[in-house]
């Protein structure tokens, strides 16, 4: 009889996937040039190159101003597509695909191995608590998307990657350290899935943090994610082979540790983008996510907001400088009352 492996040989199957393969990498390619020419200048040739919101709208009202629009936006394409603003978003982007590259392929590695691991390395556990060790990692996972939203609404987004990168790192130590031990490969399990299970949600408000996250943005991190769910899973099966069942965690503190630079770079690079408020910058790393941003009040303060839209009587759209808004209200309130006859 026929072997799956001697009728794989003879009908060759594994040579269209490759080819399948082969044929999405220009694809990839092209798609990333494209997102990035997108970013850097499309923008840049609608833009009308102002820097206030009186000038941007008197330029917009005004027509005598056309001529001077064009001349500022041709002259701000290069800047833009060159400059180092351009280059702290596309940065900010990359850190942010390649830590969910890591997370999101140790999250795919995990749940593939964990049970071929376990029951080929720890010492005398059954499939039985195989199968029920991968089922914890999967049911902490779950639980973890659950209590992350509460959570997520106390800490800022910097503060609770770095205690999720730090937990998943300390899951694998723990794991590494007691490989032989059953309890501590259930408690590391169960802990992992915990800590992984809001990393992708936090790399996202983070990056929004620092930067405006575009669709294309949105893209590029969605795409190194799915890239690592994919490439993670092929390199832990690889070298599970050639270097023996504890390559699996050791490969994953390895990921873990990469990733703690990953995060600095990202916090180096994202404060300097210019989105965070100065009481931002100074605690980002705050408990209370109300404390990471500007009150309501010093946003919309003379110092931050000098105008407003304005809708007049006939139903057109005008600026109006601030203080004209509490001019009104002053003389509204104060209108003297009318003298009976």
């Amino acid at each position: 009889m026929e072997t799956l492996q001697e009728a794989q040989e003879r009908t060759r199957v594994r040579f269209s996937f490759w080819i399948m393969s082969l044929i999405q990498i220009p694809i990839i390619c092209m798609v990333f040039v494209m997102v990035i020419r997108n970013r850097c200048c499309q923008e840049s040739i609608m833009a009308d190159g102002t820097r206030t919101p009186k000038d941007k709208y008197n330029d917009i009202d005004n027509a005598h101003n056309a001529t001077e629009i064009k001349t500022n936006s041709q002259k701000n394409i290069e800047k833009r597509c060159c400059g180092s603003s351009s280059s702290k978003i596309i940065a900010v982007t990359l850190l942010s695909a390649l830590i969910l590259f890591i997370y999101d392929g140790l999250q795919a590695a995990y749940g593939g191995y964990v049970y071929t691991y376990s029951v080929k390395s720890v010492i005398d556990l059954s499939s039985t608590a195989g199968a029920y060790l991968t089922s914890v990692y999967w049911g902490s996972f779950a639980l973890g998307r659950l209590i992350s939203i509460p959570i997520s609404t106390k800490l800022s987004p910097a503060f609770m990657l770095l205690i999720n990168i730090i937990g998943c790192f300390a899951s694998y130590g723990m794991e590494l350290l007691l490989r032989h031990n059953h309890i501590a490969m259930f408690i590391g399990s169960a802990t992992f899935g915990l800590f992984l299970s809001s990393v992708y949600p936090t790399v996202l408000a983070l990056a929004e943090h620092f930067i405006d996250v575009t669709g294309s943005v949105t893209s590029i991190i969605v795409v190194g994610a799915a890239s690592g769910e994919m490439a993670f899973p092929v390199i832990v099966g690889r070298i599970f082979v050639l270097l023996g069942p504890v390559s699996f965690l050791i490969f994953g503190n390895v990921a873990c540790f990469i990733s703690l630079f990953v995060y600095a770079g990202i916090n180096l690079v994202g404060r300097t983008t210019g989105k965070q408020k100065p009481a931002a910058r100074s605690q980002n790393l705050a408990w209370c996510r109300a404390c990471c941003f500007a009150s309501r009040e010093s946003l919309l303060g003379t110092g931050e907001v000098s105008y407003y839209t304005k809708l007049n009587e006939d139903g057109a759209i005008r600026l109006a400088p601030l203080c004209e808004k509490s001019t009104s209200t002053t003389i509204d309130n104060e209108k003297p009352e009318k003298e009976e006859p």
